[in-house]
């Protein structure tokens, strides 16, 4: 198939339909003046808008998220909108709600069929006075309405299923991926998802694209926004980078995906297959010549972007400390279902080193580092053989504390560098599970199961879908 042809059926599965947008139209009208009636009998003046994806129609078909802002008037101290805006919006909400936290305290809510996020802010004269960061988004919305031809919707629509099948949608700290802003600016700057996708297999790292031309060259941006592997200056807020959050595994596997998309166009990058659940079999880790390990452990009580900053901190703070003991981590991943259980998983070279590890001292012409070297052999008696005296000096052969890695973790995980969450979460207690053990976690956790399926295959779904054409040399 060809790109556009792909592309139309995609359309196919995720624009929305005449009927189902007039049902999503309805609801948030419904919503705005629930709103506005509930300020009112609260004696408060908010603003009510919807913003995000719905507010500037490119949402996906099915999806039932609806962000409803409540605006109060610019120069209303910080703690009487959080908290008025708290009241209203429980109001708002009705029974089925939550209180959640980002920069600030907001509700989520299930009303009906639809999951809204009712989200106090501030009202702000200009995107250089935003008291918070949500301030933001009403300039946001109005910049992109500005600016996207109604047929240009569609495209962003195909662009951001582009970017959930290769898993890579989302910028919140789980994902570290592409928001939907930056999947509406990406659409603005190169005009159609066909093209986007020809330009991006050849992006580089620190990439720039400065729609409305804030800076005036490319090397003055990299160097605002160093530390950045992709920058898309935010058109509102010159200030802001849209594409900080992210990660260079996401940066990556964009720019990789769409070069092989671009060459042999297919659904698999856009509507993945659900990996088959393992079976107790298929976790022999001989058989793949590595060793997994899985710490389980419960999860703290915290919002997403919170446990997930700390999941990532904790993460690779075991990586470090599993490598600092001799062994080499091949890979690593976490799962939570961010409510019960983290599950931080390590696939190791080997799981169980030599018990004793050759140790090289200094040369022999070198006397005082010599008497230390052996000084501290001695005293310590941590040697199991030597020293002695070689071509290259000095050498001696030690044991090792622990040469089982379950072993060496179990011991000394509390020593790794931890979110302080998850370090008083492994206080409580945690249980590690290695090779074949891990299907019992697979039979608790359905989702985990799948996740790890992924983990164990590696290659994404899109790159299988191509191997066999690659290996052609086509």
């Amino acid at each position: 198939m060809e790109i556009d042809e792909v592309v139309e059926l995609v359309k196919k599965r995720v624009v929305p339909s005449e009927e189902e947008k007039r049902k999503v139209h309805e609801f948030c009208e419904r919503l705005l003046e629930k709103a506005r009636s509930e300020a009112e009998l609260l004696g408060l003046e908010a603003s009510p808008r919807i913003e995000g994806s719905i507010a500037k129609d490119t949402w996906i078909s099915g999806d039932r998220d609806i962000d409803l802002f409540l605006f109060f008037p610019e120069g209303t101290p910080r703690e009487v909108w959080v908290e008025k805006g708290l009241l209203l919006a429980k109001k708002i909400a009705g029974e089925q709600w939550k209180e959640a936290y980002a920069e600030h305290p907001y509700i989520e809510a299930k009303i009906g069929e639809f999951t809204v996020d009712i989200v106090p802010s501030v009202w702000s004269s200009s995107p250089s006075a935003i008291a918070t960061s949500v301030g933001r988004t009403p300039y946001h919305t109005n910049y992109v309405n500005s600016k996207l031809a109604s047929w240009q919707r569609d495209e962003v629509r195909v662009l951001k299923q582009f970017a959930k099948g290769l898993g890579v949608y989302g910028a919140e700290l789980k994902v570290r991926g592409f928001s939907g802003y930056l999947c509406e600016l990406l659409i603005i700057g190169y005009g159609s998802f066909s093209s986007l996708i020809r330009e991006a297999g050849s992006w580089k790292v620190k990439e720039v694209l400065d729609l409305e031309r804030h800076y005036k060259s490319a090397k003055e941006v990299r160097a605002l926004f160093r530390d950045d592997v992709f920058i898309v200056v935010d058109p509102v807020d010159k200030r802001r980078n849209v594409a900080s959050p992210l990660s260079r595994k996401s940066f990556f596997t964009f720019v990789s995906a769409s070069r092989w998309f671009a060459k042999y166009p297919s659904l698999s990058f856009f509507f993945p297959p659900d990996p088959p659940a393992l079976r107790k079999e298929e976790l022999k880790w001989t058989v793949r010549g590595s060793h997994v390990l899985a710490l389980e452990l419960s999860c703290p009580d915290a919002v997403p972007d919170v446990l997930w900053g700390q999941i990532w901190k904790s993460l690779n703070g075991m990586k470090v400390l599993l490598e600092k003991g001799g062994f080499s981590v091949l890979d690593c991943d976490a799962f939570s279902d961010e409510e019960n259980v983290v599950v931080l998983v390590f696939e190791l070279e080997r799981g169980e080193l030599p018990a004793s590890k050759v140790h090289r001292g200094p040369l022999p012409t070198r006397e005082e580092d010599e008497r230390r070297f052996l000084l501290k052999r001695f005293k310590a008696k941590d040697y199991a053989f030597g020293p002695w005296i070689s071509d290259s000096g000095w050498m001696v052969v030690l044991r090792r504390g622990e040469a089982k890695a379950k072993d060496y973790l179990s011991r000394h995980v509390l020593s790794a560098r931890l979110g302080r969450m998850i370090k008083e979460k492994l206080e409580e207690g945690f249980r590690i599970y290695e090779g074949e053990e891990l299907a019992e976690l697979a039979e608790r956790y359905p989702e985990f199961s799948r996740f790890l399926a992924r983990f164990l295959v590696k290659a994404p779904p899109w790159l299988l879908e191509v191997a066999e054409k690659i290996a052609e040399g086509k």
